[in-house]
């Protein structure tokens, strides 16, 4: 199997690489990998999202609220997996900068451009 510390340093490689295009909103700092299958079985899709985000099941929080898990498996070191999980949130927000920005009456910046 993978060792954890090569896990978790291709983990902090892909937060790097989310930052760098913007996308992240936040790296879950301890995620919960212990829910399985049958913890969501019948379930609704919006249940299973938000028993995800309660129970802090992913390992990444989008800007727009999408969730990313991937996990590690298998018995021998020759025989382990990763898997990787995807969550749309379900409902459409708003992305937090720009809720604040909305609720302190600022526009966004491509529309309030600075002043040379």
């Amino acid at each position: 199997m993978i060792g954890d510390g090569r896990f978790q340093a291709q983990l902090s490689k892909v937060e790097k690489f989310l930052k760098h295009l913007g996308l992240l909103e936040e790296r879950a700092i301890s995620p919960n990998k212990e829910l399985g299958a049958g913890h969501f079985k019948g379930l609704n899709y919006r249940q299973v999202y938000e028993t995800c985000v309660k129970e802090y099941v992913y390992d990444f929080r989008l800007v727009d609220q999408s969730l990313v898990l991937f996990t590690k498996g298998g018995q021998k070191q020759t025989q382990w997996f990763l898997e990787f999980y995807y969550y749309e949130c379900p409902v459409s927000v708003m992305p937090y900068d720009e809720f604040v920005a909305t609720e302190l009456g600022y526009l966004p910046l491509a529309e309030n451009p600075p002043r040379r």
